[in-house]
């Protein structure tokens, strides 16, 4: 879009959206952080998953002249999914936002976007 920095066409808008809806449904505070674990069961699950999305939006866009927008668009992507279903999470007790799942996510949307823009043989 035209008049937009190159900042707000990364995967800003979506984390702002998703920090945004946290807000607005309390889900931020709904999950204790103790039983939130960075080596948690399900990690490693987002991030395989961000990952996979990652590297197929790479590769469904196939603009290897624009890697670096390719990338954060991927991320973006992963970033709005992830945060969709962090809000979702966020509806049922003993459930919530997860910062850490997040961070998760963005960790394996850029291995797979990385994995998906190495050139080939």
């Amino acid at each position: 879009m035209p008049g937009l920095s190159a900042a707000s066409k990364g995967p800003l808008p979506a984390l702002a959206g998703a920090v945004l809806g946290c807000a607005l449904c309390g889900g931020c505070a709904a999950i204790p952080l103790e039983h939130d674990r960075w080596t948690g069961h399900d990690k490693l699950e987002h991030f395989a998953t961000a990952a996979a999305i990652g590297a197929g939006y790479i590769r469904a866009a196939g603009a290897p002249d624009h890697a670096v927008r390719s990338r954060n668009e991927a991320v973006t992507l992963v970033l709005t999914l992830g945060g969709m279903k962090e809000l979702h999470d966020a509806r049922f007790p003993g459930k919530g936002w997860s910062w850490k799942d997040m961070a998760w996510n963005l960790a394996g949307a850029l291995f797979g976007a990385g994995l998906a823009n190495e050139p080939g043989p």
